[in-house]
């Protein structure tokens, strides 16, 4: 039995401010960094998952038509430049509506932030496995600071210390079926609702992601800094 199609989206389309861009420069996920732009590391390294098929890349609009689309490799089924929604949730929502135009209600989606360049194919290859088998896998690692709780609708109380073994960071890329991922945000965009993360909407919808081992080196470029 053949393995599902996987099918990525990729979202690039933030504005890169907390790294320091100006008006005039690219967002952070353009820039150069070790000869292509950083989106371009990620995608060149997901594509080498065997079944990868179509990708769509969510871009800023001023930035959606940049020589950096002529660095995607070749051999995917089909790629869709699309602009970027005014929250992460609605990138996804312009993302997912590409592929289905693509494929036609793809396998498998990955939905993975340009802004963390070094996922790897054993990474993705390993989410896919578990996605196929239970419908959404997400990846985790461990939490390395003390983590505390704070109540801000009780700012004089004290902060309440958290057991950090049983906490996990949780990662990009995400791994769903089409079947569950699309009609979740269809859900959470006529009631309304925000998401930051697919994995957590998942879970809302009472379909928690399977927890994969994630990868330390698979940090998010957040700052100039990063």
């Amino acid at each position: 039995m053949s393995s599902p199609a996987l099918h990525l989206v990729i979202l690039a389309g933030g504005a890169g401010l907390r790294a320091g861009a100006g008006a005039e420069d690219p967002p952070k996920q353009f820039q150069i960094v070790g000869g292509r732009p950083i989106v371009m590391w990620s995608v060149r390294e997901l594509m080498k998952v065997p079944g990868v098929g179509s990708l769509a890349l969510t871009c800023p609009d001023a930035w959606r038509v940049m020589d950096a689309a002529r660095a995607v490799p070749g051999g995917i089924e089909g790629i869709a430049f699309v602009t970027g929604g005014a929250t992460r949730q609605m990138s996804v929502r312009n993302g997912l509506a590409a592929l289905e135009a693509l494929a036609n209600h793809p396998d498998l989606v990955l939905i993975h932030d340009a802004a963390r360049p070094l996922a790897d194919a054993a990474l993705l290859a390993r989410l896919a496995d578990a996605a196929a088998g239970c419908g959404a896998a997400v990846p985790v690692v461990d939490v390395a600071d003390t983590m505390v709780y704070l109540d801000h609708d009780e700012p004089d109380a004290p902060v309440q210390y958290m057991d950090r073994s049983r906490l996990k960071a949780v990662q990009t890329p995400q791994v769903f079926r089409w079947s569950l991922i699309e009609p979740a945000h269809r859900w959470a965009h006529d009631q309304g609702l925000d998401f930051t993360d697919d994995g957590g909407l998942m879970a809302i919808r009472g379909h928690a992601p399977a927890a994969v081992p994630g990868d330390p080196v698979n940090g998010k470029l957040t700052t100039a800094a990063d």
